[in-house]
């Protein structure tokens, strides 16, 4: 394996020198400069001025890749599809040769990273057409390269529209093309997209043989602070949650969120994303326990930081919502079957720390108010807790969860459409929700 240095520059640094250099950028977006937005616009404009000169417009393609590449590392995934939209058009206008076939190719593979990670379904699939058109004229051309970085990234694709078998098969693809002469970085991909293939087809032996490849190759070739090793740590969190090795799930969770929280600071997709993952875990883990507070934290500041950074109606905010709406639901039903004392903590934790001047609550309770949050409650016994408040406190929780669900599954729908995975899965969602609050004919019509 080797590290990928022919993209290095005086201006964009090795994979080796990102986690230094991505902090530095990240800064000044968090205080209000639009660094990855300027970037994006200054590109677009010289790549419209350039193209009738040869020489210049090769320079420009180049640093495109580099420019788009380092964007999309970074998390800043819209201006990067901005940089490699302009880079796919300038290829484009090039000579129609084997040498021009391939920067466009390698142009889609990083412009097709970006739009799946993304949510960017349209544009992903008018890429992967492009690439598979591409693939065949060097087919015919008797042109060869490694292209299992791109294959990897046609796995990556397909799994996130629920095509598994697809994916297993690009995957596959992918991991022949492996060699000592690919970049380290690129090896890391193809492996880990390959375990997460590996898991959805039940082949666990597989799974956990490359994802833990994936994590050895990339701590070795980088360091246990990489973003490249926070990457592989997520997919064999997932290998792990899914072979029901849920505790270490978990602490792989963990890491890789605190890796990227160290690299990327807080305000940032790819910790958003760590946050997700990391609140899904724990509503598995602690399924049995009913202590869901720790995931329902992470669930929201997943929300919290892509409410920040996407349109309200991006995908993205659709997944980590069913996440949220699934851990309201077992609040609320868990909260049933504890006994009366932690039903009575509970309340005072979650229910009176709301600031709401219209909430009277039960004789002997202050209501709560700006200035005073948390106001004394002290003739509130277990008894009328059971009678008057938990009624009330269940029901408002599972409105919460019932408005994710369908605001959840209308984003999935309008991506998916109904005849899929995904979308399926939200509809099972929201059916077991109305069955919990005993909504069963509206189940019933869900789940047929």
């Amino acid at each position: 394996m080797r590290h990928d240095t022919k993209d290095a520059s005086p201006f964009f640094p090795t994979p080796d020198a990102l986690n230094l250099f991505i902090p530095l950028v990240q800064s000044l977006m968090d205080h209000g400069t639009r660094v990855s937005r300027d970037l994006a616009l200054c590109y677009a404009r010289k790549c419209s001025i350039v193209k009738s000169n040869p020489t210049a417009r090769d320079m420009l393609i180049d640093l495109g890749l580099r420019l788009g590449g380092f964007l999309s590392d970074s998390g800043w995934f819209s201006d990067a599809e901005k940089v490699l939209l302009s880079c796919r058009d300038l290829c484009q206008s090039t000579d129609a040769t084997p040498r021009y076939w391939k920067k466009t190719l390698g142009c889609c593979h990083k412009l097709l990273h970006v739009q799946t990670a993304s949510c960017n379904y349209k544009g992903a699939e008018i890429t992967y057409q492009l690439a598979i058109d591409i693939l065949d004229k060097l087919q015919k051309a008797s042109e060869t390269t490694n292209f299992a970085g791109l294959f990897a990234e046609f796995s990556a694709l397909h799994f996130s529209r629920s095509d598994y078998n697809e994916a297993y098969k690009w995957s596959t693809e992918a991991l022949r093309h492996v060699d000592t002469e690919l970049p380290t970085k690129v090896t890391v991909d193809v492996l880990r997209h390959g375990a997460k293939a590996c898991v959805v087809k039940r082949d666990f032996k597989k799974a956990g043989l490359l994802a833990r490849q994936a994590v050895n190759l990339s701590k070795d070739a980088f360091n246990s602070e990489h973003t490249k090793y926070a990457d592989a740590l997520v997919d064999y969190g997932f290998y792990l949650l899914n072979f029901d090795s849920v505790q270490q799930s978990v602490l792989a969770y963990e890491t890789a969120l605190d890796i990227r929280r160290e690299i990327f600071g807080k305000i940032n997709l790819h910790v958003a994303i760590a946050h997700e993952d990391l609140a899904y875990a724990l509503y598995v883990h602690e399924y049995s326990s009913g202590r869901f507070l720790k995931a329902r934290e992470h669930a929201e500041k997943a929300i919290e930081i892509m409410s920040r950074l996407l349109p309200e109606n991006h995908l993205m905010l659709a997944s980590v919502k069913r996440v949220k709406a699934l851990i309201l639901e077992e609040i609320a039903l868990d909260t049933v079957h504890n006994n009366t004392s932690k039903l009575f903590n509970y309340m005072q934790f979650c229910y009176f720390k709301r600031v709401n001047t219209n909430q009277t609550g039960p004789p002997g309770c202050v209501p709560a108010t700006q200035s005073n949050p948390n106001p004394p409650c002290d003739s509130v016994t277990p008894r009328l807790f059971r009678q008057y408040l938990l009624p009330a406190w269940m029901a408002d929780l599972l409105r919460n969860a019932e408005d994710l669900h369908l605001s959840a599954l209308k984003l999935a729908t309008a991506t998916f459409g109904e005849k899929n995975v995904q979308t399926a899965k939200h509809f099972g969602n929201l059916g077991r929700l109305y069955q919990s609050m005993k909504r069963f004919q509206v189940t019933m019509f869900i789940h047929l």
